[in-house]
Protein backbone atom coordinates (compact mmCIF):
# COMPACT_ATOMS: atom_id res chain seq x y z
CA UNK A 1 0.00 0.00 0.00
CA UNK A 2 1.06 3.40 -0.94
CA UNK A 3 -0.16 6.66 0.97
CA UNK A 4 0.47 10.20 0.98
CA UNK A 5 3.58 10.11 -1.70
CA UNK A 6 1.74 8.36 -4.30
CA UNK A 7 -0.37 10.62 -6.48
CA UNK A 8 -3.46 10.71 -9.25
CA UNK A 9 -3.30 12.74 -12.06
CA UNK A 10 -6.44 12.77 -14.24
CA UNK A 11 -5.79 13.91 -17.72
CA UNK A 12 -7.66 17.09 -19.24
CA UNK A 13 -10.46 15.75 -21.13
CA UNK A 14 -8.86 17.73 -24.10
CA UNK A 15 -6.47 14.97 -24.49
CA UNK A 16 -9.49 12.16 -23.45
CA UNK A 17 -11.63 13.06 -26.72
CA UNK A 18 -8.85 12.15 -29.14
CA UNK A 19 -7.95 8.82 -30.93
CA UNK A 20 -6.02 6.01 -29.40
CA UNK A 21 -3.16 6.86 -31.28
CA UNK A 22 -3.08 10.93 -30.37
CA UNK A 23 -4.00 10.10 -26.58
CA UNK A 24 -1.23 7.87 -26.56
CA UNK A 25 1.40 10.55 -27.79
CA UNK A 26 -0.37 13.35 -26.22
CA UNK A 27 -0.19 11.42 -22.72
CA UNK A 28 3.98 11.25 -23.58
CA UNK A 29 4.52 14.27 -23.78
CA UNK A 30 2.70 15.15 -20.86
CA UNK A 31 4.45 12.80 -18.65
CA UNK A 32 7.81 14.35 -20.05
CA UNK A 33 6.46 17.85 -19.26
CA UNK A 34 5.55 16.68 -15.76
CA UNK A 35 9.30 14.91 -15.18
CA UNK A 36 10.54 18.56 -16.48
CA UNK A 37 8.87 20.13 -14.57
CA UNK A 38 9.74 18.11 -11.54
CA UNK A 39 13.07 18.36 -12.22
CA UNK A 40 13.45 21.82 -12.20
CA UNK A 41 11.57 22.66 -8.92
CA UNK A 42 14.22 19.79 -7.15
CA UNK A 43 11.32 17.02 -6.65
CA UNK A 44 12.42 14.02 -6.50
CA UNK A 45 10.22 11.54 -8.52
CA UNK A 46 10.14 8.05 -8.40
CA UNK A 47 8.03 6.66 -11.45
CA UNK A 48 5.15 7.30 -13.05
CA UNK A 49 2.95 4.79 -14.57
CA UNK A 50 0.15 5.73 -17.26
CA UNK A 51 -2.93 4.09 -17.55
CA UNK A 52 -5.89 5.57 -19.75
CA UNK A 53 -6.89 9.26 -18.53
CA UNK A 54 -5.30 8.11 -15.22
CA UNK A 55 -1.38 8.82 -14.21
CA UNK A 56 0.29 7.57 -11.08
CA UNK A 57 3.17 9.59 -9.78
CA UNK A 58 5.44 8.02 -6.95
CA UNK A 59 8.01 10.08 -4.68
CA UNK A 60 9.29 11.62 -1.79
CA UNK A 61 6.51 14.73 -1.10
CA UNK A 62 3.00 14.54 -2.78
CA UNK A 63 2.70 18.33 -1.56
CA UNK A 64 5.80 19.63 -3.30
CA UNK A 65 4.72 17.34 -6.33
CA UNK A 66 0.88 18.73 -6.23
CA UNK A 67 2.19 22.39 -6.38
CA UNK A 68 4.49 21.80 -9.15
CA UNK A 69 1.94 19.72 -11.31
CA UNK A 70 -1.31 21.62 -11.19
CA UNK A 71 0.73 24.20 -13.08
CA UNK A 72 1.64 21.69 -15.91
CA UNK A 73 -0.67 22.26 -18.70
CA UNK A 74 -2.83 18.94 -20.12
CA UNK A 75 -4.01 18.27 -16.40
CA UNK A 76 -7.57 18.15 -15.32
CA UNK A 77 -7.21 17.09 -11.35
CA UNK A 78 -4.99 16.18 -9.04
CA UNK A 79 -5.03 14.23 -5.63
CA UNK A 80 -2.76 12.65 -3.35
CA UNK A 81 -4.57 8.86 -2.88
CA UNK A 82 -4.14 5.88 -1.02
CA UNK A 83 -3.64 2.45 -3.03
CA UNK A 84 -4.09 -1.55 -2.57
CA UNK A 85 -2.90 -3.74 -5.00
CA UNK A 86 -5.98 -5.83 -4.35
CA UNK A 87 -9.85 -5.58 -5.91
CA UNK A 88 -12.22 -7.71 -4.03
CA UNK A 89 -15.07 -6.43 -2.24
CA UNK A 90 -14.30 -6.29 1.18
CA UNK A 91 -10.64 -4.56 0.11
CA UNK A 92 -12.56 -1.90 -1.54
CA UNK A 93 -14.81 -0.84 1.61
CA UNK A 94 -11.85 -1.48 3.64
CA UNK A 95 -9.85 1.07 2.06
CA UNK A 96 -12.37 3.91 1.46
CA UNK A 97 -13.15 3.46 5.64
CA UNK A 98 -9.58 4.21 6.39
CA UNK A 99 -9.58 7.29 3.82
CA UNK A 100 -12.97 8.29 5.43
CA UNK A 101 -11.24 8.16 8.83
CA UNK A 102 -8.12 10.11 8.36
CA UNK A 103 -9.88 12.87 6.60
CA UNK A 104 -13.99 13.36 8.49
CA UNK A 105 -13.77 15.30 11.93
CA UNK A 106 -16.98 15.93 13.93
CA UNK A 107 -19.63 17.39 12.15
CA UNK A 108 -18.78 16.59 8.56
CA UNK A 109 -21.21 15.38 5.95
CA UNK A 110 -20.25 13.17 3.28
CA UNK A 111 -20.63 10.69 0.71
CA UNK A 112 -18.62 7.73 -1.24
CA UNK A 113 -18.46 8.07 -4.92
CA UNK A 114 -17.19 4.56 -6.45
CA UNK A 115 -15.86 4.13 -9.96
CA UNK A 116 -15.01 1.04 -11.63
CA UNK A 117 -13.20 -0.31 -14.69
CA UNK A 118 -12.72 -3.83 -15.78
CA UNK A 119 -14.91 -6.63 -14.59
CA UNK A 120 -16.16 -7.39 -10.88
CA UNK A 121 -18.84 -9.48 -9.03
CA UNK A 122 -20.04 -5.96 -7.55
CA UNK A 123 -21.47 -2.68 -8.84
CA UNK A 124 -20.28 0.98 -7.97
CA UNK A 125 -23.26 1.37 -6.00
CA UNK A 126 -22.63 -1.88 -3.42
CA UNK A 127 -19.57 -0.16 -2.93
CA UNK A 128 -21.29 3.27 -2.03
CA UNK A 129 -23.93 1.89 -0.16
CA UNK A 130 -22.13 -0.57 2.14
CA UNK A 131 -18.99 2.19 2.69
CA UNK A 132 -21.15 4.59 4.14
CA UNK A 133 -22.63 2.24 6.04
CA UNK A 134 -20.10 1.22 7.76
CA UNK A 135 -18.15 4.80 7.68
CA UNK A 136 -20.99 6.02 10.00
CA UNK A 137 -20.13 3.45 12.74
CA UNK A 138 -16.51 3.87 12.23
CA UNK A 139 -16.50 7.57 12.41
CA UNK A 140 -18.42 9.77 14.88
CA UNK A 141 -20.66 12.02 14.86
CA UNK A 142 -21.03 12.47 10.94
CA UNK A 143 -23.61 12.16 8.77
CA UNK A 144 -24.47 11.11 5.17
CA UNK A 145 -25.51 13.94 2.71
CA UNK A 146 -25.47 12.90 -1.19
CA UNK A 147 -25.69 16.35 -2.62
CA UNK A 148 -23.37 19.28 -1.13
CA UNK A 149 -21.29 17.51 1.52
CA UNK A 150 -18.49 18.89 3.37
CA UNK A 151 -16.49 15.52 2.33
CA UNK A 152 -16.19 13.13 -0.59
CA UNK A 153 -14.76 10.19 -0.11
CA UNK A 154 -13.81 9.03 -3.49
CA UNK A 155 -13.27 5.28 -4.75
CA UNK A 156 -11.58 4.22 -7.78
CA UNK A 157 -11.81 0.20 -8.77
CA UNK A 158 -9.12 -1.21 -11.24
CA UNK A 159 -8.79 -4.82 -12.40
CA UNK A 160 -6.31 -5.73 -10.02
CA UNK A 161 -6.70 -2.80 -7.62
CA UNK A 162 -8.03 0.35 -6.28
CA UNK A 163 -7.32 3.85 -4.84
CA UNK A 164 -9.53 6.16 -2.47
CA UNK A 165 -9.17 9.85 -1.46
CA UNK A 166 -10.60 12.95 -0.66
CA UNK A 167 -8.79 15.63 -1.32
CA UNK A 168 -8.48 17.03 -5.29
CA UNK A 169 -6.70 20.10 -6.49
CA UNK A 170 -7.60 21.20 -9.72
CA UNK A 171 -5.12 21.43 -13.24
CA UNK A 172 -5.35 23.75 -16.05
CA UNK A 173 -6.45 21.65 -18.78
CA UNK A 174 -5.33 22.24 -21.96
CA UNK A 175 -3.14 20.48 -24.47
CA UNK A 176 0.68 19.20 -22.67
CA UNK A 177 2.72 22.35 -24.18
CA UNK A 178 4.77 21.12 -26.97
CA UNK A 179 1.59 18.66 -28.75
CA UNK A 180 1.41 21.53 -31.30
CA UNK A 181 3.99 23.34 -33.20
CA UNK A 182 6.51 26.68 -32.00
CA UNK A 183 5.42 30.00 -32.68
CA UNK A 184 6.54 33.28 -32.07
CA UNK A 185 5.46 35.90 -28.86
CA UNK A 186 5.75 39.10 -30.29
CA UNK A 187 7.17 41.02 -26.98
CA UNK A 188 5.22 43.99 -28.92
CA UNK A 189 2.56 45.17 -25.70
CA UNK A 190 2.93 45.38 -21.84
CA UNK A 191 3.88 42.64 -19.62
CA UNK A 192 0.56 41.84 -18.56
CA UNK A 193 -1.00 41.40 -22.14
CA UNK A 194 2.31 39.43 -23.28
CA UNK A 195 1.85 37.11 -20.02
CA UNK A 196 -1.94 36.67 -20.52
CA UNK A 197 -1.48 36.23 -25.07
CA UNK A 198 1.50 33.71 -23.69
CA UNK A 199 -0.64 31.56 -21.28
CA UNK A 200 -3.30 31.39 -23.87
CA UNK A 201 -0.70 29.70 -26.51
CA UNK A 202 0.62 27.86 -23.96
CA UNK A 203 -2.56 26.46 -22.86
CA UNK A 204 -2.82 25.52 -26.80
CA UNK A 205 0.03 22.94 -26.58
CA UNK A 206 2.02 25.69 -28.43
CA UNK A 207 5.76 25.62 -27.82
CA UNK A 208 7.25 29.81 -27.20
CA UNK A 209 9.67 31.67 -29.01
CA UNK A 210 10.35 35.15 -27.98
CA UNK A 211 9.99 37.64 -30.42
CA UNK A 212 12.35 40.49 -29.08
CA UNK A 213 10.53 43.76 -30.97
CA UNK A 214 12.52 46.39 -28.26
CA UNK A 215 9.39 47.07 -26.50
CA UNK A 216 7.86 46.05 -23.36
CA UNK A 217 7.01 42.75 -22.42
CA UNK A 218 10.03 40.61 -21.84
CA UNK A 219 9.33 40.65 -17.75
CA UNK A 220 6.24 38.34 -18.68
CA UNK A 221 8.81 35.27 -19.71
CA UNK A 222 10.01 35.06 -16.41
CA UNK A 223 6.34 34.76 -15.42
CA UNK A 224 5.63 32.39 -18.16
CA UNK A 225 7.99 30.14 -17.66
CA UNK A 226 6.20 28.66 -14.20
CA UNK A 227 3.58 27.48 -16.84
CA UNK A 228 6.24 26.00 -19.35
CA UNK A 229 7.78 23.54 -16.78
CA UNK A 230 9.58 25.91 -14.93
CA UNK A 231 12.00 25.99 -18.22
CA UNK A 232 13.32 29.10 -20.08
CA UNK A 233 12.20 30.48 -23.47
CA UNK A 234 14.16 30.53 -26.82
CA UNK A 235 13.97 34.49 -27.87
CA UNK A 236 15.46 36.08 -31.12
CA UNK A 237 15.56 39.63 -32.42
CA UNK A 238 12.78 40.46 -34.66
CA UNK A 239 15.33 40.62 -37.23
CA UNK A 240 16.71 37.33 -36.46
CA UNK A 241 13.37 35.59 -36.77
CA UNK A 242 13.67 34.13 -40.33
CA UNK A 243 17.23 31.99 -39.14
CA UNK A 244 14.68 30.24 -36.74
CA UNK A 245 13.57 27.12 -37.97
CA UNK A 246 9.78 25.96 -37.50
CA UNK A 247 8.67 29.07 -36.51
CA UNK A 248 6.01 30.31 -39.88
CA UNK A 249 3.41 31.90 -37.17
CA UNK A 250 3.52 34.86 -35.05
CA UNK A 251 1.37 35.96 -31.93
CA UNK A 252 0.56 39.22 -31.07
CA UNK A 253 -0.55 40.76 -27.39
CA UNK A 254 -2.46 43.45 -28.70
CA UNK A 255 -6.19 43.92 -28.54
CA UNK A 256 -6.67 45.15 -31.92
CA UNK A 257 -5.59 43.98 -35.36
CA UNK A 258 -2.51 46.30 -35.16
CA UNK A 259 -0.16 44.91 -37.89
CA UNK A 260 -0.65 44.89 -41.65
CA UNK A 261 -0.16 42.21 -44.01
CA UNK A 262 3.39 43.49 -45.03
CA UNK A 263 4.73 44.00 -41.23
CA UNK A 264 5.90 40.31 -41.27
CA UNK A 265 7.08 37.91 -43.71
CA UNK A 266 4.20 35.24 -41.39
CA UNK A 267 0.47 35.38 -40.22
CA UNK A 268 -0.05 37.03 -36.77
CA UNK A 269 -2.80 35.49 -34.28
CA UNK A 270 -4.22 37.80 -31.62
CA UNK A 271 -5.02 35.40 -28.87
CA UNK A 272 -6.96 38.36 -26.68
CA UNK A 273 -9.09 39.32 -29.56
CA UNK A 274 -12.59 38.48 -28.08
CA UNK A 275 -11.83 38.34 -24.47
CA UNK A 276 -13.17 41.73 -22.69
CA UNK A 277 -11.02 43.86 -21.00
CA UNK A 278 -12.43 43.35 -17.41
CA UNK A 279 -12.40 39.39 -18.50
CA UNK A 280 -8.88 38.91 -18.94
CA UNK A 281 -7.07 39.03 -15.49
CA UNK A 282 -9.25 35.93 -15.03
CA UNK A 283 -7.87 34.06 -17.63
CA UNK A 284 -4.79 32.88 -16.18
CA UNK A 285 -5.65 32.11 -12.58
Amino acid sequence: MASGSLILVKTASEIAIKSDFVQKRFTGILVKNMRTALKNAHVSVDSISTGRGRLFVSGSDASKSIGVLSRVFGIHELAPVTRLEKSDFESVVSLAILTAKSELKAGDSFCVRCSRSGQHFFSSKDIEIEAGSRILEAVKDVKVKLVGPTKTVFVEVYPKAVVAYSSTVKGLEGLPVGSQGRIGLLLDSSSEDVFLAGFLLLKRGCNLVAVQTGKTGESALKRLEAFNSLASFSAVKADELSKVADVNILASAKTNFGYSDSDWRFPVLYPLIGFPKEVLPAVAK
